[in-house]
């Protein structure tokens, strides 16, 4: 039952955005007729189900999955200036694959540290401590005051400051091994903690103050004139940025701390953080991407399109991120590649850095996006909206991408799978634990369906999200994303209308003019309910109708053809009117679309929507059941010119990727039963009782785990 399955290079993330909108692909949607199937096939499903293990995968998805949580012995760079080998694997997620979220009572104050299989942050005052794998707590800490540092991993210690305290704790369990007040009068820090050279360094109180790590005592403190706020470990010294714009390099080792030398940088060219490698320090001066030697001589200086807000480097590695564009470099400062970032990403977060892996590289962006590209080339992997505004932060480890919005944690990447297991015992613990994309993606995997789904004690798994539509000043604006078309044009669209407002208009262009085409739902004398298209208004001949219900599942597909004029509508794969006449309006997909309403209308759609696509050719009959045969969370066929799957996001999956504008519209949870199995006189079930652990309650429950087929 689930759905055809893309490569990357032929039409942009449908494997990804078949996973990361939480795959709806458990919907398979007949025509409302009777048919019946073998009792076999369930029990097969099942069987194959049960009986292989995870680790005889031989899939890129699987395999990814198991490769994310493996581990690896390299290095993980915190704060873009300290790395720790205790990290885990640093090969960041292949796809938006929502691992954990957690939520803290305070809004959290720091990036994810990672180690000792956990992952630690500061929210307020209190210090946590997760289990980097499920993400459930481990230990948290309350240290009566706000935190005023990030926590950092340093010599077997995580060290943090708060408003009275420099702490040094064990990261298994949270005691503390040594604390010092002799920063109380210092207070607000400035900077991230730098462990480097059996030193934790940190800004506070215009100074660069070093205290030795194994002890806590002071070694330490250097008048910078200015607050430090980055600071970066290089060949036995500390660099460091001020707040007055300057650049100052101090020996770090010794018992004393010695100003090198000091670079003033105008105001007018504000510096990024500070990066190192080998004896080289990058950093952003304004719109130019610099790497400069420990003596102070330049390495490289591109000039850039923009603002740099921030650099982080990988191996031989170097990615500037600037305000409206991506750049990587490698350390001799030879240009990689480049990106250009489209409006609808927003502009850079500022101060952000991006995080990189061995394959890839994420950044933030002010519209509320997280964006993945191809660290070789910076080819667009995938992209999602996040719940809000983002830290500036990332954080890469355990194969995961930890990012901060607000007080939640969300690690997307790895599935918290067990080789060992059977695909439905790692299906039944995601099922249960509400990781509904990894189990969809497991069973897709094993059996590659379109007639079957996961029961849980006897109710289909996953809870399924779609556009709710309240019929109240509610619509969508897919601006126009179909700039090539050949011989005409299809739209397609998922509908579940709960009222019907008469002259409404469903999906359509915001104009009289001839060759402005919508779908609108029409109230017919002689039967309740009726939806039409047009390509012309309701001239004769280019405008045809086909039933429809309210409180009930149903695709529409309305097709023109340039050649011939013909008009069509498709319901729920079936062909319902189709007219023709010469070929004399200009019907194009020429103008922003809108989905709900149109600007000049009062009328709103009242229900829900899904899967909402548009084909640049005018689709066959074949084709046209092929597409209602994938179902409302199904992916597209060729020739795709805009697809919004719209169960959770707004987002295009297809280039140029430009999202939906929405007003009021509202996402809602449906666990629905597919149209195939409610009109089915036999349906063939299978079922086994397993024990599951259910993360929400820390307890082993038993769950009846089924299969459900049918034709």
């Amino acid at each position: 039952m689930k759905a055809i399955v893309f490569t990357l290079d032929a039409i942009f993330a449908l494997v990804i955005a078949s996973i990361s909108i939480s795959l709806l692909l458990y919907f398979h949607y007949i025509s409302p007729t009777a048919y019946s199937t073998t009792s076999f096939k369930a029990y097969n499903i099942l069987s194959t189900l049960s009986s292989s293990k995870m680790g005889t995968i031989d899939y890129p998805l699987i395999q990814s999955m198991e490769y994310q949580l493996a581990g690896s012995n390299e290095t993980w760079g915190q704060f873009m200036s300290d790395s720790y080998n205790n990290g885990g694997n640093q090969h960041g997620p292949l796809y938006p694959i929502i691992s954990f979220n957690y939520t803290a009572v305070a809004a959290i104050t720091s990036p994810a540290v990672a180690g000792y299989g956990r992952i630690y942050f500061a929210a307020g005052n209190t210090l946590y401590a997760l289990n980097s794998t499920t993400g459930t707590l481990s230990w948290s800490k309350n240290v009566k005051t706000n935190i005023e540092s990030s926590p950092i991993l340093y010599s077997g210690l995580l060290i943090f400051a708060n408003l009275t305290n420099l702490t040094a704790v064990n990261p298994v369990f949270g005691s503390v091994v040594w604390s010092t007040n002799s920063i109380t009068t210092l207070v607000p820090i400035t900077s991230q903690l730098l462990g480097y050279g059996g030193k934790i360094y940190f800004g506070a109180d215009t100074r660069l103050f070093a205290y030795y790590s194994d002890n806590g005592t002071m070694a330490w403190s250097n008048n910078t004139g200015t607050n430090p706020v980055s600071l970066s470990g290089l060949a036995g010294s500390i660099v460091l940025k001020t707040s007055s714009n300057n650049i100052d390099v101090i020996t770090g080792t010794g018992v004393t701390g010695k100003q090198l030398w000091s670079k003033s940088i105008p105001s007018t060219s504000p510096i990024s953080n500070l990066v190192s490698f080998g004896d080289v320090f990058a950093y952003g001066e304004g719109s130019y991407a610099n790497a400069t030697y420990v003596d102070g001589s330049s390495a490289f200086s591109i000039s850039t399109s923009s603002s740099i807000e921030g650099v982080s480097k990988y191996g031989s590695m170097l990615v500037y991120q600037g305000s409206s564009y991506v750049l990587a470099v490698s350390p001799s400062g030879y240009e990689m590649w480049s990106f250009s970032a489209p409006s609808f990403l927003g502009t850079a977060i500022t101060n952000t850095t991006p995080a990189i892996s061995s394959g890839m590289v994420y950044t933030l962006w002010s519209n509320n996006y997280l964006l993945a590209q191809n660290a070789s080339n910076g080819k667009v992997m995938w992209f999602v909206h996040l719940p809000g505004t983002p830290s500036p932060h990332l954080s890469i480890a355990y194969g995961k991408l930890f990012v901060v919005v607000g007080n939640q944690l969300l690690a997307y990447g790895s599935c918290p799978i067990t080789s060992s297991a059977s695909p439905l015992e790692n299906i039944a613990y995601l099922y249960v634990n509400g990781k509904n994309s990894c189990a969809d993606a497991i069973a897709y995997t094993f059996y590659p369906m379109h007639n079957y789904s996961i029961l849980i004690n006897n109710t289909l798994a996953p809870d399924t999200k779609f556009a709710s539509f309240s019929g109240t000043n509610v619509y969508l604006n897919l601006s126009n994303s179909s700039s090539v078309e050949s011989d005409g044009y299809s739209w397609s669209i998922w509908l579940y209308p709960n009222a019907w407002v008469n002259n409404t208009i469903i999906m359509g262009e915001p104009c009289t003019a001839p060759g402005c085409p919508y779908i609108m739902e029409k109230l017919n004398a002689t039967a309740p309910y009726r939806v039409m298209f047009t390509v012309n208004g309701t001239a004769p001949g280019y405008t045809v109708y086909a039933p429809l219900s309210i409180n009930k599942w149903t695709n529409v597909i309305a097709t023109y053809s340039y050649i011939n004029g013909r008009v069509s509508i498709y319901i729920n794969g079936h062909l319902v009117s189709s007219v023709a006449k010469p070929k004399n309006v200009l019907a194009r997909y020429i103008q922003p679309v809108y989905v709900g309403s149109v600007p000049s209308s009062s009328n709103y759609y009242s229900g829900y929507l899904s899967n909402v696509q548009v084909y640049n050719i005018t689709l066959t009959a074949q084709q046209a059941f092929e597409v209602f045969l994938s179902g409302a969370g199904g992916s597209p066929l060729a020739n795709i010119s805009a697809w919004y799957p719209l169960s959770g996001d707004f987002n295009n999956y297809i280039y140029p990727f430009i999202p939906a504008y929405a007003t009021n519209v509202k996402f809602a949870s449906i666990n629905y039963n597919p149209t195939s199995l409610s009109n089915a006189f036999i349906v063939s079930r299978s079922s086994v009782n397993m024990p599951v652990l259910n993360l929400t309650t820390g307890k082993i429950s038993s769950y009846n785990i089924g299969v459900i087929s049918w034709r």
